[in-house]
């Protein structure tokens, strides 16, 4: 008989303040929607080294994604597989993060079918193992199989949380808010130029090159737009980021609620990182430097009419 298919619709959502709960999983590294939670590790027993597939009881055949990197805060990313035909429901959870794991059945033989499940998901960051089992009728389990997923931050650090060689921007200045708001982070660099998601560069020349690289470039960009107009994308979060040291001087930090597309209030934060250098280990990381928060209420929303709201400042000699 045709082993049946599995299909885990991922819906990444960034998350803080909420606890843990052995009853309902909030809190949890993991949030299934349509998933039953259960205190514990993963039943099953762990794969052999040589990945055999046992011949009896529920297993998992293959497991996959298109994609093993996965950003803290991104909506739709699908894990696909198959399970044997004695299996009844799948078992998830992360190796070394969360207090327990969640189960959901496993139906849809097609992993397109508009029956996919729906998860919400508040990762650990780095290099995590995530694992499934497929587990019967009768509450037995089968053997676990593991997969080996990067999850990134949604700031850019060219993936260095999970592959600590690699070198992460100079300096990253990270705009978040809690409200699907549209919300903007906006600077004034050192020469008097100001940079927002609509003139996202401090550079002269627009086209100029703020990318990763290994050239000595001082420019810094904003990443994206978001909730722009309204269009809500769920990752309320904007970045400004230098590949090098920036040019020497101050740079003025403000945030400004464009609109506020129908919310009351929105709850933001201001964080700033800089790159720091392990030379014996030759590794890499962002170290978080300065966090200051605040609040626009609907009232405040100006279509960029007003000036917005200073912050903070940074320096580089």
């Amino acid at each position: 008989m045709r082993a049946s298919v599995v299909a885990l619709l991922l819906l990444l959502a960034s998350c803080t303040g909420t606890s843990a709960s052995s009853t309902t999983g909030l809190g949890e590294p993991i949030f299934v929607e349509s998933g039953t939670f259960f205190p514990g590790g993963l039943p099953g027993t762990p794969a052999p080294d040589g990945g055999a597939i046992p011949d009896g009881g529920p297993q998992i055949p293959d497991l996959g994604t298109v994609n093993a990197l996965v950003l803290a805060g991104q909506v739709g990313h699908n894990f696909s597989g198959h399970v044997t035909p004695d299996s009844y429901s799948v078992g998830v959870r992360f190796q070394d993060a969360g207090t327990g794991y969640w189960v959901v059945p496993a139906d849809g033989p097609d992993p397109t079918d508009d029956n996919l499940l729906a998860w919400s998901f508040n990762a650990p960051l780095g290099l995590q193992n995530l694992q499934f089992v497929a587990i019967d009728g009768t509450g037995q389990a089968g053997e676990q199989q593991s997969l080996p997923t990067c999850v990134v931050p949604p700031y850019p650090d060219n993936y260095n949380v999970c592959y600590p060689t690699r070198k992460p921007p100079a300096v990253v200045v990270s705009l978040l808010w809690d409200s699907n708001a549209d919300l903007d982070l906006v600077l004034r660099t050192p020469d008097g130029k100001w940079v927002d998601p609509k003139h996202p560069t401090t550079a002269d020349n627009p086209d100029a090159d703020a990318g990763f690289s290994e050239a000595p470039s001082t420019v810094g960009a904003i990443d994206r737009d978001s909730n722009a107009e309204c269009v809500i994308d769920n990752l309320r979060e904007e970045d400004a980021t230098w590949t090098n040291a920036p040019t020497t001087g101050t740079y003025l930090i403000y945030a400004n609620e464009f609109s506020a597309c129908s919310t009351q209030a929105s709850t933001f934060e201001i964080v700033t990182y800089r790159r720091v250098e392990d030379a014996d280990a030759g590794t890499y990381s962002l170290a978080v430097t300065q966090t200051i928060g605040g609040q626009f209420l609907a009232q405040q929303a100006n279509g960029n009419d007003e000036a917005p709201l200073y912050v903070t400042s940074i320096s580089f000699p």
